[in-house]
C-alpha cells in the first residue's frame, strides 16, 4: 500500500566521524538497561487505564509482536540497522529501502524494547550510524529523508530532511541517554534538537515546518505557512524543553495544543477529527482543501483535507502526552476522538477504517482497517475508565490482526507498547 505520507514526509554518503566517535559505537552492547521493557518504569497519569489482564500477559503479547516486526522489517546492512519501509513515502521499493520517518520509529523501538531485546544497544547504535551517514545538505545534524538499496541518499537536489523523523530520533536519543546512562547520546540529542529548532520549526508560530527545506523566502510561501499535524508531538517538545533549557519548546507545546483545538472546534465540531495538513498557520489556520490535493507544496497524493494517513497519528501523539503529564487539554482532545470513533463503529474496532472526512464520512475507495488508525485510537481510549471495554476490544483486535505492511505494523507495535504500560519520558 502507498500511504499519503508522501515524498518528503518520511524525508555522495558522508560519514559524520566526530558524532560516530562521540557515541562510542564500540561500546559493549550487553550493557544493562536502566528501564528494561516490562519494568513499567513510569506510572501513567492517575485515572488512565490499561487493557484488562495481567501486566505480564500484556507484555508477552507485545514481545511476540516485536519478534514478528523484527523479522519482517529490521534490517542489518549498510553499516548499521534500518527499518525496511517497502519504499515508503510513495517511492518504489526497489529504489528506496527506508525513510527517516521509519528510522525514527526504529530508534524509539530499540530503546523501549531494551531488556526484552538483548541486542538493543547494538541495534540502536546501528540506527545512529546510518543516520549519521545520511546528513541533510541544509544541516548535517538532520537526516536525509531516504536511503536507496545501495545505501545512498536521494539525489543532492532532493536529499533534505523530514521533520517527523528528526523529532523521533532526537527523542529516542534522550531515551537512550537515560536507558544506558550514557551522556554522549544526550549530547547528540541536544545537537539534533538545536538543528530541529533552527531548520524545522517556525520561529514565529512555534509550529513544525514540513521539512528543513522550507523557508519564508520561497517563491511560494504557502508551504512555509503549512504544517503537518502528525508532526505535533507535545511529549517530545516537553522533553526537548527539559534537555535544552530553552523556553521555545514550551511555547511549541502551547502552540500545537492551540492549533488542534482550533481545528476540532471550527472544522470538526461533531467529530473532533483533524486534517493531515493545515495552512495559513500565521493568521487564520484552515485545513488544506481537497482542491489543493495534488499541489506539490503539500507533499502528499490526496485526501490531506481529511483525517487520513498522516493525522491518524494525532490521537497517539497527544495520548502519550496525557499519559505522562496529565494535561487536561489533551484529555479534551482525546475524548472527542473517542466519542466519534465509538459511535461510528458501534464499539467494534474491526470497523475502524483508514480515513474519514472531517464530517465523519468514511472513505469508500480502497478503504479498510490499518494498525496505524486502530492503534492510535487505542492510545486515545486510555484516558479514563469509561472506555475500558472499548480499549479491551481494540487491544484484542490489534493482537489478533495479521501482519500488513511497514507503516501500520510499526505504529501498531509502538501503540501497543504504550497501551501495555511500557512508555516513559526521558
Amino acid at each position: 500500500m502507498i500511504f499519503a505520507s508522501a515524498r518528503r514526509l518520511a524525508r555522495t554518503i558522508a560519514v559524520m566521524a566526530p558524532l560516530v566517535g562521540a557515541l562510542g559505537c564500540g561500546a559493549e552492547p550487553s550493557h544493562e538497561p536502566t528501564h528494561p521493557f516490562g519494568s513499567h518504569a513510569q506510572a501513567y497519569t492517575a485515572g488512565t487505564i490499561l487493557p484488562t489482564g495481567e501486566r505480564a500477559a500484556l507484555d508477552d503479547t507485545v514481545k511476540a509482536m516485536y519478534t514478528a516486526w523484527k523479522k519482517n522489517y529490521l534490517k542489518g546492512r549498510c553499516g548499521g540497522y534500518y527499518v525496511e519501509t517497502e519504499g515508503g513515502a510513495g517511492m518504489d521499493a526497489d529504489t528506496f529501502v527506508t525513510v527517516s520517518e521509519g528510522h525514527g520509529y526504529g530508534m524509539m523501538l530499540a530503546v523501549l524494547m531494551a531488556g526484552a531485546e538483548p541486542d538493543a544497544r547494538a541495534i540502536f547504535d546501528g540506527f545512529v550510524a546510518i543516520r549519521n551517514n545520511l546528513p541533510s545538505p541544509y544541516d548535517s545534524r538532520l537526516m536525509s529523508w531516504g536511503m536507496d538499496g545501495q545505501c545512498r541518499p536521494p539525489v543532492p537536489s532532493e536529499n533534505d530532511a523530514a521533520t517527523d523523523g528528526d523529532l523521533d530520533a532526537a527523542f529516542a536519543l534522550l531515551l537512550a541517554e537515560k536507558q544506558w546512562n550514557d551522556g554522549s547520546y544526550g549530547k547528540l540529542a541536544r545537537e539534533v534538537i538545536d538543528a530541529i529548532q533552527r531548520r524545522e520549526m517556525s520561529p514565529d508560530t512555534k509550529l513544525p515546518l514540513l521539512g528543513d527545506w522550507s523557508n519564508p523566502s520561497d517563491l511560494d510561501v504557502a508551504s512555509y505557512r503549512t504544517t503537518r499535524l502528525s508532526d505535533h508531538m507535545p511529549d517530545h517538545f516537553r522533553a526537548f524543553a527539559k534537555a535544552s533549557k530553552d523556553g521555545f519548546w514550551s511555547d511549541a507545546v502551547a502552540a500545537v495544543y492551540k492549533l488542534i483545538d482550533t481545528m476540532q472546534t471550527r472544522y470538526a465540531p461533531k467529530t473532533g477529527l483533524v486534517p493531515d495538513f493545515v495552512k495559513n498557520t500565521d493568521k487564520d489556520p484552515l485545513p488544506v482543501p481537497l482542491a489543493e490535493a495534488n499541489d506539490p507544496n503539500y507533499l502528499a497524493e490526496d485526501l490531506q483535507g481529511d483525517f487520513d494517513y498522516n493525522s491518524c497519528r494525532v490521537p497517539w501523539r497527544f495520548g502519550t502526552d496525557y499519559l505522562v503529564t496529565g494535561d487536561p487539554a489533551a484529555k479534551t482532545i482525546l475524548s472527542k476522538f473517542n466519542a466519534f470513533i465509538t459511535e461510528q463503529t458501534k464499539n467494534d474496532p474491526s470497523m475502524i477504517i483508514d480515513g474519514y472526512s472531517l464530517e465523519g464520512v468514511p472513505h469508500v475507495k480502497d478503504a479498510g482497517p490499518n494498525g496505524c488508525f486502530t492503534g492510535s485510537f487505542g492510545v486515545a481510549a486510555m484516558v479514563d475508565s469509561s472506555t475500558q471495554a472499548w480499549l479491551d476490544a481494540i487491544w484484542k483486535d490489534l493482537a489478533n490482526s495479521p501482519a500488513d505492511s511497514y507503516y501500520g505494523d510499526t505504529i501498531r507495535l509502538i501503540t501497543m507498547i504504550i497501551m501495555s504500560g511500557n512508555w516513559w519520558a526521558p
